[in-house]
């Protein structure tokens, strides 16, 4: 017998094997007594409604389902999910020594695998990463390979879906650390000892219960070792492992790098940059590190030409001569960054891949009016994650019209903290302050962000040594590198230059540019101890210009953790006060006298006047005479000491009658003793009826044209007698013309 279960609200079988036609009568059951029929007449409830004495108080039905449930099995079981291997199975990754069943390796359960995964990727969302196609993709490949492997090894049949449950369960030490790594920082050497001792855990797992399930206890390692890699593969696409294991700071050799943009002169803060980044390096003990000169060209609109080279031939003059450049080259060229997109593509594709980053596509229109807005409403100018919600239909939709876009770092909304080798533990919120910054710009040029951190790991930096002002943009770098997998160098921030009056120092000062000192005469020496006073890195008895340390002194007393926080005032002073005293060490040795002596040959010329008659010794008499008067070589050819070399005659100044002059002539012509010179000339003055400052004046403007500078007496030791009486003679004359 049958019936239309469209037609029917509820159907039960009674005993004669009909149906009851709920739909056929509508009960009231506010007088289920009666069960008297809405629709008029009277139909009798069926039999199971009511109580039978065989049965008692329990109808034929209630009995009959008592039954069945007794002898029905649990729900996972009915599911084809067994407990016990399930538990036997996670005891066995957890104890990759412990002995396990057969049956339990070869258990084709997917109910645990499929847990893990689904926390594996909910801990990768927590940690930012949004996209695991990548991943998961990574995963379904491993699986698919090594079941094939597995095929032609076994003696045995292997099925998939055993080989899917086996890797799904050995991923669980994975899942634990990537739990680890949302409350810690798993960077550096124990976070790749970390990851490097879970990978080893789920490879041996895995074989383990592989040779178990398919009697293959002779070729465990060979299947051990492809597990390996698939498990170090997860690990890696999941930044849980730093891919290099031979860069940054588990090299042995400091490498650190200079990297500026050629926008302009190299200035001092710059400089400072390069030199204690030089002194790091080489201060290293027996194995000196190497400094790198890399430059920076990202901001193509800013560009200069031929700053770049300029850059480096300054840093050659003061003796910071880079290992590798793009003018000396090296193994981790080119050292442009213009010459390295490649690099910076490949990295910002990885990271879009794995969720770390997203494109935007918002209007250089739409971002203005969001800072305008921020700026009214004085909140954080921040990007709002508009893009982030973009769908991959909408991406790929922009992207095949060719809308701009440029491509954006996902932070984490949460303080980062970091150390730094100078300010220690440090901790910033830069979501807050900024929101997701850009990476990628719609030109396809890297951000200085990304260039740095991309080319800092290719190139194996150890340590970065800048300003303080990068202190702030460090938590993006170390996201970057958690995003790439890579280990991170280790960073110290340089203190703050500010003016000699506590205001900003400006690059486009131009008195604040290395060139600008080369060119003035100042000494190599002299800019790089004047720079040291920026920050320390030495002992406070050698911290003052009456010390000038040479190169290798100050790289052998060089010491980080000398180095100051404090803001440094540029007092311009004190870097004329260190050449001066390099001026006198110099005249001091004889080994340098000679080279002096030719240097300043090489300024009369300059000046036009004939040194081939001036003889070396009558040189460095007048450098030492004038040691103390001079910061610069370059000030005994200015106004002020050109009168030693050739006379300035300005007699219209002259005070005196011509008869004082000629008494004084015959005096001088009398090789008079040094020490009798004024008391010579006291007697002229009284016999002449003048005062004596008067003459003086007179004298002084004759022999050096000027009526202020040097004593009398050490201006008539530098010219000599015969070169004063030359020069008395000549004033008569022109004096005598002039009156005339």
């Amino acid at each position: 017998m049958s019936a239309d279960w469209n037609n029917y609200d509820y159907g039960q079988s009674n005993a004669n094997g009909g149906f009851y036609d709920s739909g056929a009568a509508t009960y009231d059951f506010n007088n289920a007594d009666t069960h008297t029929p809405m629709g008029g007449g009277s139909v009798a409830p069926p039999a199971y409604m009511t109580p039978s004495n065989d049965y008692g108080a329990a109808s034929p039905v209630h009995a009959m389902h008592d039954d069945q449930f007794e002898n029905e099995p649990p729900l996972l079981e009915e599911l084809g999910i067994n407990t016990e291997h399930i538990v036997q199975k996670t005891l066995a990754v957890l104890n990759p020594f412990r002995s396990t069943r057969s049956d339990v390796a070869g258990d084709a359960d997917l109910a645990g695998p499929l847990v893990f995964c689904l926390a594996f990727g909910s801990l990768l969302l927590l940690t930012g990463k949004v996209h695991f196609n990548y991943i998961y993709g990574i995963g379904v490949l491993g699986c698919l390979a090594m079941y094939g492997l597995l095929s032609l090894m076994a003696m045995t049949p292997v099925p998939l879906t055993v080989v899917i449950s086996v890797l799904g369960y050995c991923i669980l030490p994975i899942v634990t650390l990537s739990g680890c790594s949302i409350l810690f920082s798993l960077q550096g050497l124990l976070g790749n000892l970390l990851a490097a001792l879970a990978v080893i855990w789920c490879a041996l797992s895995a074989s383990n219960l592989f040779v178990t399930a398919f009697s293959m206890e002779h070729q465990q390692l060979l299947v051990a070792y492809p597990c390996a890699m698939l498990y170090a593969d997860l690990m890696t696409l999941s930044g849980l492992w730093c891919r290099s294991m031979s860069t940054a700071s588990s090299s042995n050799v400091v490498r650190v790098r200079f990297a500026p943009s050629p926008t302009g002169h190299l200035h001092l803060g710059g400089f400072r940059t390069a030199l204690y980044n030089y002194l790091w390096a080489k201060s290293q003990g027996p194995e000196p590190g190497r400094f790198v000169l890399r430059i920076e060209d990202t901001d193509q609109s800013r560009l200069v030409p031929g700053a770049a080279e300029k850059i480096e031939h300054i840093l050659e003059w003061t003796g910071l001569v880079p290992d590798e450049s793009p003018l000396k080259g090296g193994d981790f060229g080119p050292y442009v960054q213009s010459q390295r997109l490649h690099l910076y593509s490949r990295a910002v594709e990885q990271m879009l891949a794995s969720g770390h980053a997203y494109r935007c596509f918002c209007t250089e229109r739409r971002l203005e009016l969001m800072k305008k807005e921020c700026v009214r409403l004085r909140v954080s100018h921040k990007y709002d994650r508009r893009c982030l919600e973009l769908s991959q239909s909408e991406i790929q939709e922009k992207l095949s019209q060719g809308v701009p876009h440029t491509v954006r770092l996902k932070i984490r909304p949460f303080p980062e903290s970091f150390s730094d080798l100078i300010y220690g533990d440090l901790s910033f919120n830069v979501f807050e302050l900024e929101g997701d910054p850009i990476i990628l710009k719609s030109d396809g040029f890297p951000t200085y962000h990304l260039a740095n951190v991309v080319d800092d790991h290719w190139m194996n930096i150890t340590h970065v040594l800048r300003g303080v002002e990068w202190q702030i943009s460090t938590p993006k770098h170390l996201l970057l590198y958690e995003a790439l997998g890579w280990i991170p160098p280790k960073f110290a921030h340089l203190p703050l230059i500010v003016n000699s009056d506590g205001t900003k120092m400006s690059k486009r000062q131009n008195d604040i540019q290395v060139e600008h000192y080369k060119d003035q005469g100042f000494y190599p020496e002299a800019v790089m101890n004047f720079a040291t006073l920026f920050g320390g890195g030495y002992e406070d008895k050698e911290h003052t210009t009456d010390i000038a340390l040479r190169k290798t002194e100050l790289v052998s007393k060089f010491r980080l953790e000398r180095i100051g926080t404090k803001p440094s005032r540029m007092e311009l002073q004190r870097l004329a006060d260190f050449n001066r005293t390099i001026l006198k060490e110099k005249l001091s040795q004889d080994s340098s006298r000679l080279s002096l002596v030719q240097d300043l040959r090489l300024l009369l010329r300059d000046v036009a006047v004939n040194e081939g008659e001036i003889s070396d010794d009558y040189l460095l008499r007048v450098m030492e005479w004038a040691t103390d008067r001079i910061f610069l070589l370059k000030e005994l050819v200015g106004d002020d000491f050109i009168y030693i070399w050739k006379p300035t005659l300005n007699v219209d100044s002259i005070e005196v009658e011509r008869a004082v002059l000629e008494d004084t002539l015959a005096y001088f012509k009398q090789d008079p003793e040094p020490d009798k010179i004024a008391q010579a000339l006291k007697k002229i003055a009284k016999k002449q009826g003048i005062k004596f400052p008067a003459l003086m004046k007179s004298l002084r403007l004759i022999l050096s044209g000027s009526k202020e500078g040097a004593p009398i007496k050490e201006t008539i030791d530098i010219l000599g007698i015969p070169e004063c009486i030359q020069r008395l003679d000549l004033s008569i004359k022109k004096l005598e013309r002039s009156r005339r």
